[in-house]
Formats: structure tokens, C-alpha cells, sequence
């Protein structure tokens, strides 16, 4: 029994085009789609990449501030030191002025860094890039508290302001053990700030000081420093009413 396949109406030539065609049709509606889903991958790549590094531009100029104060900061510890030094011998205190609430504290972003990971786009920075900025990071976590523990212990040895006369040996010792804590905590968050500042200069990014201003101040280096060497830390310490040399 012979049977008889259906053919095309145009023969089968023209059906094979017509096929092609649609074949084709949908390779380059395919591609397309690839090329835009690609294209949108790169523009938000790159829009995170700067986002990560404004971020970074808002650390450094908080790394910049406590290294520009850290001269200041050792130079209190010192004074503090033979202010406890004397009263250890002497029982007393002298007339100790204003100390200085010590390094300003501020804020370390993370919010662009954390969105450029968790959508996956890290791992489409470039690769130099990419390493050191996860290495400060990972670096950087700690900052914050660690300058605001600092604080806590600047703000126990004011126990030393104005207080002349004789002083308890528990409060004497109390003052002490702080100040040897604090030497060390002060010097360790100057080497971290200094280091971490190194890091943004060696990918080249740049400082913005934004987060050191005062509501809309407008604000820069020499603004930032001249804010530095105004403040109390850095000012003379009184003891009796005289900057105490050291």
C-alpha cells in the first residue's frame, strides 16, 4: 500500500527557507536578549564600582582626620602621664584643666559594599581592585568601636579635671591602669587609620570629607585641619592655670 506524505504548498525548498527564517528569527531575538541582559550587567557593575568607591572616598577622609589628630592624642597621653606620675608621689592633684573628650568618632560605610555583594557584582570588579577593597573591609569592621572604646577611656581619665587636693589611691590606681589601656588602644587605632588610608591611596581613591563637617559646612583639608588644631586636644593642657610643658 503506497502512501502518500504530505508536501509543502510551495515545495519543499520554500519551506525549508521559511523555517530558516524562523530559525534565525529567534537566534537573534536570543542574542539580543543576551546582549541586553549583558549590557544591563555591565551598567550596573560599573554604577556599583563608583557607589563602593564614594564610599570608600568617605572612609579615607575619616582615616585622614585620626591621623592628623593621632599627634595631639600622644601628646596628651604624655602630660596625662606626669600629671599621674606626680600625683603618685605627692597623693595630691594639681589643678587639672579641660582633657579633651579625645579622637572625634565617626561613622564607617559599608551600605554600598554590602548591596555590590549580595547582588553579586564584587565579583565583576576588576580583580586588583576587588581584593584590596574586600581586604579593607574585612579591615575596616572594627574601626567604629574600637575608636569609641578609646573614647569610653578618655572619658574615665576626666575624673583627673579639676580636682586639686588630696586623691584616693583606688581612683589614683583606677586613673592609672586607664592611661596605660588607653596608650596602647590610642596608638593602635592611629597605625590602623594610617594603614587603612595607605590601602584607598594605593587603588587611587580619593578623599572626601563629608562626613567631618558640621550640618551644611562646607569642608576640605585645610578646613579639616585647621577644625584639628582648634580643638581641645590639641590646646595646651592647664595644670594651676599653666600649659604644662613636656
Amino acid at each position: 500500500m503506497k502512501v502518500d506524505l504530505p508536501r509543502p504548498l510551495h515545495g519543499w525548498r520554500k519551506f525549508a527557507g521559511e523555517v530558516g527564517i524562523i530559525v534565525l528569527g529567534v537566534l537573534l531575538a536570543l542574542g539580543a536578549e543576551q546582549l541586553a541582559q549583558t549590557v544591563h550587567i555591565r551598567s550596573d557593575t560599573a554604577e556599583a564600582f563608583e557607589a563602593v568607591k564614594s564610599e570608600l572616598a568617605l572612609s579615607a577622609g575619616v582615616y585622614e582626620e585620626r591621623v592628623a589628630q593621632q599627634p595631639c592624642l600622644d601628646q596628651r597621653l604624655k602630660q596625662l602621664g606626669l600629671v599621674v606620675s606626680a600625683a603618685r608621689q605627692s597623693h595630691s592633684l594639681p589643678d587639672v584643666g579641660w582633657i579633651g573628650g579625645g579622637p572625634a568618632i565617626r561613622p564607617i560605610q559599608s551600605v554600598a559594599w554590602s548591596s555590590a555583594m549580595s547582588g553579586g557584582l564584587v565579583e565583576r570588579f576588576p580583580k586588583l581592585e576587588r581584593d584590596r577593597m574586600r581586604l579593607h573591609y574585612s579591615q575596616s569592621e572594627n574601626f567604629h568601636s574600637d575608636v569609641d572604646d578609646e573614647r569610653v577611656m578618655w572619658a574615665t581619665l576626666r575624673i583627673l579635671q579639676h580636682q586639686p587636693g588630696p586623691i584616693d589611691g583606688a581612683l589614683l590606681a583606677e586613673a592609672a591602669s586607664t592611661l596605660e589601656r588607653l596608650r596602647y588602644r590610642s596608638w593602635l587605632n592611629g597605625v590602623n587609620a594610617d594603614q587603612l588610608m595607605a590601602d584607598m591611596k594605593s587603588i587611587g581613591i580619593g578623599t572626601n570629607y563629608y562626613m567631618l563637617a558640621d550640618d551644611d559646612e562646607k569642608i576640605d583639608r585645610t578646613v579639616m585641619l585647621e577644625k584639628i588644631r582648634a580643638s581641645v586636644i590639641c590646646r595646651p593642657l592647664l595644670v594651676d592655670g599653666k600649659a604644662l610643658a613636656v
